[in-house]
């Protein structure tokens, strides 16, 4: 009986990571759909009107471990940003996001003028959410001076999985 070897070729997919130190090799990441999520009506600022600028996206998927069907979003960068001047006394506004199965998951206090910018990427995400909504947007805590010159801005973008 004459015995045949058989020899397998596996490939796997890698790409240089130079943020590491020193810089390495490292496993392809399947590819996965960038979104960029935005204030009201799809832009990146607004003025204030009473009450809160809510913001929301749906994460379709299972709680059950199964694939196709389990979706994920994790949150890579925030830009957050309260203009005014006459607005701010005695008024706190505040940003927040949270997930309807989470529960508040930050929240970012502007007392003042001023910009929050926050960066991650998909191995350290800022935010990461299974299945559910999430909803975001800003909202004062003392509201009788919403709406007389201050601008919010907030931009998110996130990776779906």
């Amino acid at each position: 009986m004459d015995k045949q070897k058989v020899q397998r070729l596996v490939t796997t997919s890698r790409s240089l990571d130079k943020m590491k130190d020193p810089p390495e090799y490292v496993d392809d990441i399947i590819p996965n759909k960038t979104i960029k999520f935005r204030g009201p009506m799809r832009r990146a600022s607004a003025r204030a009107p009473l009450g809160t600028i809510p913001g929301s996206y749906y994460i379709t998927g299972s709680h059950y471990d199964a694939s196709p069907g389990t979706y994920s979003l994790m949150i890579t960068r925030v830009s957050l940003g309260v203009t005014g001047t006459t607005a701010f006394k005695g008024t706190m506004y505040s940003w927040y996001i949270r997930h309807s199965r989470e529960g508040t998951v930050d929240k970012i206090d502007f007392a003042t003028p001023g910009r929050e910018f926050r960066q991650g990427d998909m191995k350290k995400p800022i935010y990461s959410f299974g299945p559910g909504t999430v909803i975001y947007g800003f909202t004062g805590d003392h509201l009788g001076n919403g709406g007389t010159h201050v601008t919010f801005a907030q931009t998110m973008e996130g990776i779906v999985g």
